[in-house]
């Protein structure tokens, strides 16, 4: 793997519930220095992530939205480092958006806006660590639905309205 580590906090069960109304982290770090290519462990977890966004269209709670935030460690400037983070972001959003296109278009019923954000060197509390050079992909899945009462249905009793029953109560 090339003494690059991926975090492992996604499921790579498609079926794996995503905890709705709270958007899910996953984080694809280790990039190399000065670079915003994908790794070959940063595209499984892309494909991965794609799969478990259309089953969650199978579902009466899908992904609503994608949000790509890229990072940089402190090794450049800070306008550089900010330009690194988005191209970061990018590639990594090209990538999800073209796995979901070409594997599992006809799945999504509905498009599923991604946002690109960047935080540059915002985050970065050091030079150089391979665990700042990063970028984080949300999902914010549609919150569980309430259950509703049932309609209320009229009393037992022929011509006796909802008004009738409550002041029957008295």
């Amino acid at each position: 793997m090339n003494g690059y580590s991926i975090s492992r906090e996604y499921s790579p069960s498609p079926q794996a519930a995503l905890q709705t109304g709270v958007p899910q982290l996953t984080t694809l770090d280790s990039f190399r220095l000065d670079s915003s290519e994908l790794t070959g462990d940063h595209k499984k977890i892309l494909d991965d992530m794609a799969k478990r966004i259309a089953y969650t269209h199978q579902t009466p709670q899908p992904v609503l939205e994608i949000v790509v935030v890229g990072f940089a460690d402190k090794s450049g400037s800070w306008t550089y480092n900010h330009y690194l983070g988005l191209k970061r972001a990018c590639s990594a959003a090209s990538q999800l958006l073209y796995v979901l296109h070409r594997k599992y278009g006809k799945q999504l019923i509905f498009p599923v806006p991604v946002t690109l954000n960047t935080e540059g060197e915002l985050s970065s509390y050091s030079e150089k660590n391979p665990k700042e050079r990063r970028v984080e992909i949300w999902l914010r899945a549609e919150p569980p639905r309430r259950n509703y009462p049932k309609p209320y249905t009229a009393s037992k009793r022929q011509g006796e309205t909802m008004l009738d029953e409550i002041l029957s109560f008295g």
